[in-house]
C-alpha cells in the first residue's frame, strides 16, 4: 500500500538551483547586470586628460641605498598624457635630443640614471606597459598596476590651480619626485576632473521625484541632494550625461542575512517615465514598493534591464510592457501582480531572462511564448496557472531553465521539451501533470518532477543525466508519484553534490553497488521555509532519499543495507492487506510469506477501521466472540519489533478498542491478537 504523498516543497539550496527562490534570482540580476556594465564600459564617462604639460619634475632622497640617495635630480621639458582607454594613460617625457620615453617617474629619473635608455624609465616598453596613470569613475588621480620591477607607486600632496598641477609620487622601492606640470592648452585641472553632473533638469527632476515617491530620507544609503548626480548611490550617468541607470535593489553581496536591500517605500512616480530616452537599467527589487507601476515604466522604451522583484507591487501586467524591445531580463517575482501574462511578451526577440514566480497570477500560459527566439529562462513557479504545459515551449531552443512549480498545471509533459537541445534543468514538482516521463532530457542538471500524478516507468534515455559537463547530476526528483517499474538505480552513484529522491512510488527491484552508496546521506536534512504564508519544506543537504516504495527492500531504507543487512530476504510490502511478512526473493521481487490469519476459535468477527489510516488517526478495533476469552494485544513494525503491547483482559460478546497511532511514522505495521489458544495477525497501514 502506497504512502500519503507529502504537501511540502523539497527545494534544495545550492548555487546551482537558481529561478527558486529571491536569492537564487537575486545572483542571476546581479550577474547580468555585471554583464550589461561590462558591454557599456567604454561608453562611461571618461576623464580626458590627454594632452602636453610643461614640466618641473624633481627627485627627491629617499635613503634608500639604491645609488641615487645623494643625487638630486631635476628636470625641465614636456610630459605627455597618452589615454590607453577610458581610465588609464600612459606617461612620455621628453629626453634632451627629443626622444619620447614612456616614463612614469615625470623626468625624475634623468640626472641619477641614462637619460636616453629607455630600459632605465619605468615602463621600459611602451608597446606593453604595466603601470598606468589612472583618473577613476570620480575624478581621483592615482596610479595603478606596478612597474617592469614590480613596483608600486602611490600619488599624494595632490593640487591643482587651473592649469597647474602639483604632486608628490613615491614607489615602494624607496624612490620618488615632486612634480608641477602646467598644462599647454590651458584647460582647467578642477574642470577636466569635475565630469558632468546632469544632462538636463528633467533628469535630475524626476530622480527627485522617485526620492521623494518612495521615502528617500528613510533609505538604508541615501541620496544627498546638495551633491552632483553623479554621486548618488545606484544612479549611472551615460556618455552624454544622461541617468542610464537606477539601482537600487539588493547589493551584490549575499550576507548570512541575505542580499542587503535599500528600504524604498511608496508608489513608482509618474515623472520616472521623463528618463525613457537614457534609462537602460532599472532596479527597484527586494524593497517595499507597493501601487501599480507599469504603464509608468511601459514607457521606458531603452530599458534592458527591469528587477521590480520582491516589493508589493499589484495589479495585472498590461500588454504595454512590449513596447520594451530592448529587455534582454525582466523580474516580476515575489509580489501580487495578478491576472493573466500577455501573450505580447514574446515578441520582445532580444529578451533572454524571465521571472514572474510568486505571484497571483492565472489562466493558461501563452501558446506564444514558443515564439522567444533567445529566451534562456522561464521561472513562473508559485502561481495560480491552469491547463497544459504548452508543447510550443519545445521550439525555444535556446531554453536552459524551466520552472513552472507550483502551479496547477495538468496533462502531460510535452515530448518536445524533452527534445530541447539546450535544457539543463527542468522544475514541474507540485502540479497536476499526468501520463509517462517522455523520452529524452539528456543535458540536465536537475530534473524535479515530483509531487504529480505522473506514471509509468523511468525512461533509460535519463541515463545521460548522469554526466553533464562531466559532473554528476545536481538533483533528480521523482518523489510522490505512481511511477512503477524497475528503481532506477543506475541514477544512483557515490559522487559529490547529488540529491536523489525516488520516495513514495511504486518501484521494485533491488539497488545494485550498494556499497558505493553508503557513503551518501539517504534522509537528507530539512526545515521550514516560510513564503507567502505558506510552508514548505526545505533540503539542507545532499543524499539519497528512496523511502515509500512498499515493494522495495525496507520500503526503500537503504541505511538497513548500509548496516550490513541483506537486501534478499528483506521485509517489503505486496500491496495486498491480506498478506503480512512479505519478503524480497532471489529475483528482487516483493512476494508473500504469511496469510493474514485467524487462529482463535472463538472469535467471530474482527474489523479494522480505518485501514489505511492516517499519521496521527486512531485505529478502532471491533472484536465479536462467542465465549470469554482471556486476548492480549500486540503492535509490530515489519521487522518485527514490538512497538506496544496491552492486556485486553477477557473479552466476550461484542467489543470496540481503540488504538492511538500518534508518535507512529508512516509504514506498514503488523497487529496481532493472542489468546492461550490461537494468535490473529494483520497488517496495518499507516500513510
Amino acid at each position: 500500500m502506497k504512502l500519503l504523498k507529502l504537501t511540502f516543497l523539497f527545494v534544495l539550496i545550492s548555487n546551482l538551483t537558481f529561478g527558486q527562490n529571491l536569492d537564487e534570482e537575486t545572483k542571476v540580476i546581479n550577474q547580468y547586470k555585471k554583464e550589461k556594465r561590462n558591454q557599456d564600459l567604454q561608453k562611461k564617462i571618461a576623464f580626458d586628460i590627454s594632452g602636453i604639460c610643461d614640466a618641473i619634475s624633481s627627485s627627491t632622497d629617499q635613503m634608500a641605498g639604491i645609488g641615487w640617495d645623494d643625487c638630486i635630480s631635476l628636470y625641465e621639458g614636456t610630459i605627455e598624457f597618452e589615454a590607453v582607454d577610458g581610465n588609464n594613460y600612459n606617461v612620455y617625457s621628453v629626453s634632451e635630443t627629443g626622444m619620447k620615453l614612456n616614463d612614469m617617474s615625470f623626468g625624475s629619473f634623468y640626472d641619477c640614471y641614462e637619460a636616453e635608455d629607455q630600459g632605465s624609465m619605468p615602463n621600459n616598453d611602451a608597446n606593453t606597459p604595466t603601470l598606468f596613470f589612472n583618473v577613476n569613475e570620480q575624478g581621483a588621480l592615482s596610479f595603478t598596476g606596478a612597474s617592469q620591477w614590480g613596483e608600486v607607486y602611490s600619488l599624494d600632496n595632490v593640487i591643482m590651480d587651473g592649469p597647474q598641477l602639483n604632486f608628490s609620487w613615491t614607489n615602494d622601492y624607496g624612490e620618488g619626485g615632486q612634480v608641477g606640470l602646467v598644462r599647454q592648452d590651458d584647460q582647467n585641472w578642477e574642470e577636466l576632473l569635475a565630469g558632468c553632473n546632469i544632462c538636463s533638469e528633467t533628469d535630475s527632476l524626476a530622480l527627485v521625484a522617485l526620492y521623494n515617491a518612495t521615502g528617500g530620507p528613510n533609505w538604508n544609503i541615501k541620496w544627498d541632494l546638495e551633491t552632483p548626480v553623479r554621486d548618488w548611490y545606484g544612479v549611472t550617468l551615460n556618455e552624454s550625461c544622461c541617468v542610464s541607470e537606477i539601482d537600487l535593489g539588493p547589493s551584490d553581496e549575499l550576507t548570512n542575512l541575505g542580499f542587503i536591500t535599500n528600504n524604498l517605500v511608496g508608489e513608482v512616480p509618474s515623472e520616472l517615465a521623463d528618463l525613457s530616452s537614457s534609462l537602460t537599467i532599472l532596479d527597484l527589487g527586494s524593497n517595499s514598493l507597493d501601487g501599480e507601476p507599469l504603464i509608468t515604466i511601459s514607457q521606458l522604451e531603452n530599458l534592458t534591464i527591469l528587477v521590480l522583484s520582491s516589493n508589493l507591487f499589484s495589479g495585472t501586467i498590461p500588454q504595454e510592457i512590449s513596447n520594451l524591445q530592448n529587455l534582454d531580463l525582466v523580474s516580476f517575482s515575489f509580489n501580487d501582480f495578478e491576472g493573466s501574462l500577455p501573450m505580447e511578451l514574446s515578441t520582445i526577440a532580444q529578451l533572454r531572462i524571465l521571472f514572474a514566480s510568486s505571484n497571483n497570477l492565472e489562466g493558461e500560459i501563452p501558446v506564444e511564448f514558443g515564439q522567444f527566439e533567445s529566451l534562456l529562462q522561464l521561472s513562473m513557479w508559485g502561481n495560480n496557472f491552469v491547463g497544459t504545459i504548452p508543447a510550443e515551449l519545445g521550439n525555444i531552443e535556446s531554453l536552459t531553465n524551466l520552472t513552472l512549480e507550483f502551479n496547477q498545471l495538468s496533462g502531460e509533459i510535452p515530448a518536445s521539451i524533452a527534445q530541447l537541445p539546450a535544457l539543463n534543468s527542468v522544475r514541474l514538482s507540485h502540479n497536476q501533470l499526468t501520463g509517462s516521463l517522455p523520452i529524452g532530457f539528456e543535458n540536465l542538471a536537475v530534473i524535479r518532477i515530483n509531487d504529480n500524478n505522473l506514471t509509468g516507468d523511468i525512461p533509460m534515455s535519463l541515463a545521460s543525466v548522469s554526466l553533464l559537463n562531466g559532473v554528476w547530476p545536481f538533483e533528480v526528483n521523482f518523489a510522490n508519484n505512481n511511477f512503477t517499474g524497475e528503481v532506477p538505480h543506475w541514477l544512483l552513484h557515490n559522487t559529490p553534490n547529488q540529491a536523489i529522491y525516488f520516495g513514495n512510488n511504486d518501484f521494485v527491484g533491488c539497488f545494485e553497488n550498494i556499497d558505493n552508496l553508503c557513503a551518501k546521506t539517504f534522509t537528507p536534512e530539512r526545515d521550514t521555509l516560510v513564503i507567502k504564508d505558506t510552508m514548505y519544506l526545505v533540503q539542507l543537504n545532499f543524499g539519497y532519499d528512496c523511502t515509500g516504495n512498499p515493494k522495495l527492500a525496507w520500503e526503500g531504507d537503504l541505511q538497513n543495507a548500509c548496516d550490513g543487512q541483506d537486501q534478499i530476504t528483506a521485509p517489503c510490502d505486496d500491496g495486498s492487506l491480506e498478506t503480512i511478512n512479505d519478503w524480497i526473493d532471489a529475483n528482487c521481487e516483493c512476494v508473500e510469506m504469511t496469510v493474514s490469519t485467524n487462529n482463535i476459535d472463538e472469535l467471530n468477527l474482527i474489523s479494522i477501521a480505518p485501514n489505511p489510516l492516517l499519521k496521527g488517526q486512531s485505529l478502532s478495533l471491533h472484536l465479536e466472540l462467542n465465549a470469554a476469552t482471556e486476548l492480549n494485544l500486540s503492535l509490530l513494525d515489519i521487522t518485527g519489533k514490538v512497538l506496544k503491547q496491552k492486556a485486553l483482559g477477557v473479552v466476550n460478546g461484542k467489543t470496540s478498542i481503540s488504538i492511538d497511532s500518534e508518535g507512529f511514522d508512516s509504514g506498514i505495521y503488523i497487529l496481532q491478537i493472542a489468546s492461550k489458544n490461537g494468535v490473529v495477525i494483520k497488517k496495518v497501514v499507516i500513510n
